[in-house]
């Protein structure tokens, strides 16, 4: 590591460390001005230059294998938002995420080989694109889906190779950001995001279908065809468009998928669209409670060329808050399906799952990974002087961290395998999942960056990667403990409305 007083270039082939005063200001130059200092205004002033690791499993050694500016004179990582996806096919590594560089959204590509030695092949800008989660590989092509410019999104194959890796086709269309998936009965399937965080965008999320893969799917601009979307369950039009694609998997014969929910961005799409008076603390409270969803478990079966479907509810409500435009209030209503759950109340019973994050098979059984933001409640209560209405809000005893339910068979109710973040209740979420012969991994969510004292009661903040082999992730967890008076509880959004004001401008700022 060597030092200099003069800032330095892209063209250096040496690290420059740099203190926190200089680094803003060399970000802002390597990146671009306006898109650099636009984090800051979304929240992000301690943003940091992304990393790519590789675990080793035979030493396990886990290495950084981010691009250098030597390797990489572009400098592309450093205006990488974060490392959100990785897909591997044919000998190639794929590591990918949102950029910022030039003050617009695109998706940031990175390649490697698969080799003793991870050879570096590049990295490619794609501007068309805004955003990248999963990979699958189906016979013995490579796909991704991905978000567009349009707030539509598009589902891509690779037909590359090492030698030019970056070279896909788009094999089809979604109405929305395209975000999990999932291959099951001879064909891909795709959860999406709507098209807007708030109404107004041009879809809502739901499930897509491809047509037959056989032997891969050719380039195609159509539409794949609908076989579920968020306001066939979710009786407020306003909520329904708020609703996430999450997790989707095949197992045992059906099609499994959950949702998404953001904290807080129904509350404030339904203020906008239902015009409530944010100054009225009784209308606000309504709102929020009538506003908020957990995660809601889906499956289907019986699925035709023509999107008919089986559709079941798993973890959902019977009735669902909907706004009423002559009362001026939310009003219990049954669910659009007009079916009573099959297992349990959504969220698993936790009102504080939020996200399905993740789904894996592993030893014939099927995985659940969320995020569960309790801790992030509780630790704000802790540092807010409650008024004696809302003090008992302190009292319940919650299961912080990020939970991990199991399902053995269609027949069976999930079981809770771990409901306090794997061990460590500062990780609220299972952000991914992925699994071998002998193991399965999971990748946590873990933002607690002030958790550093080693010697204090508390777990560690920061992301792990976490190994578990079949006794450990078959011992069964006990079931779901968690179950608070749900109509007391939620009151304590209320705390959150100033944070939940700042979410719908994040999109906004970054493009």
């Amino acid at each position: 590591t060597y030092h200099q007083q003069t800032e330095p270039t892209l063209n250096e082939s040496w690290v420059c460390e740099l203190s926190e005063s200089q680094y803003p200001a060399y970000m802002a130059n390597i990146t671009g001005q306006d898109s650099y200092l636009a984090l800051g205004a979304m929240g992000l002033g301690d943003w940091r230059v992304s990393k790519i690791y590789r675990y080793n499993k035979a030493t396990g050694v886990n290495e950084d294998i981010t691009p250098t500016l030597q390797q990489d004179p572009s400098g592309r990582i450093l205006s990488t938002l974060g490392i959100r996806s990785a897909g591997t096919h044919n000998g190639v590594v794929f590591f990918a995420g949102p950029g910022f560089g030039g003050g617009g959204l695109s998706v940031n590509m990175f390649a490697f080989k698969d080799d003793a030695n991870h050879t570096y092949l590049g990295s490619h800008s794609f501007a068309e694109y805004s955003n990248i989660r999963k990979w699958i590989v189906v016979g013995d092509d490579l796909y991704t889906a991905v978000g567009d410019q349009d707030d539509a999104g598009r589902v891509l194959k690779w037909e590359g190779n090492a030698t030019e890796p970056f070279h896909f086709a788009e094999v089809g269309r979604l109405p929305g950001s395209g975000a999990e998936l999932a291959y099951h009965e001879g064909r891909l399937f795709v959860t999406t995001w709507p098209g807007s965080e708030l109404p107004g965008g041009s879809s809502t999320a739901g499930v897509y279908m491809s047509p037959l893969v056989e032997d891969g799917l050719g380039e195609s601009n159509e539409t794949w065809q609908e076989i579920w979307k968020a306001s066939e369950y979710e009786p407020d039009p306003v909520v329904a468009a708020t609703y996430g694609g999450g997790a989707i998997a095949s197992f045992d014969g059906q099609l499994y998928w959950g949702t998404m929910h953001v904290p807080m961005v129904a509350t404030m799409a339904a203020v906008s669209v239902y015009d409530i008076n944010t100054s009225d603390e009784e209308a606000m409270t309504d709102t929020m409670l009538g506003t908020h969803r957990a995660i809601s478990i889906f499956r289907a079966s019986n699925i035709t060329e023509d999107g008919n479907a089986t559709v079941e509810l798993l973890y959902g409500e019977t009735m669902l808050p909907k706004y009423n435009i002559y009362t001026k209030s939310f009003e219990d209503v049954p669910n659009n399906m007009g079916t009573a759950p099959l297992w349990g109340e959504s969220g698993f019973g936790n009102t504080f799952n939020n996200y399905t994050w993740t789904m894996e098979i592993f030893k014939d059984r099927l995985y659940i990974g969320t995020m569960d933001w309790s801790y992030l409640i509780t630790e704000m209560l802790g540092d807010i002087n409650l008024p004696p209405e809302l003090s008992f809000l302190l009292s319940y005893e919650v299961n912080n961290g990020a939970d991990l339910w199991r399902i053995d068979g269609s027949t069976k109710k999930a079981v809770a395998e771990d409901i306090t973040g794997v061990g460590n209740y500062g990780s609220y979420g299972i952000r991914t999942m992925v699994s071998d012969a002998d193991h399965f991994y999971l990748g946590m969510a873990n933002p607690m960056n002030l958790m550093t004292d080693l010697t204090d009661n508390k777990p560690e903040g920061g992301w792990e990667l976490i190994q578990m082999d079949e006794k450990v992730s078959t011992g069964g967890g006990g079931g779901c403990t968690y179950n608070p008076n749900v109509e007391k509880f939620d009151m304590m959004f209320f705390v959150l409305l100033a944070l939940s004001v700042l979410y719908p401008w994040r999109r906004k700022l970054i493009k």
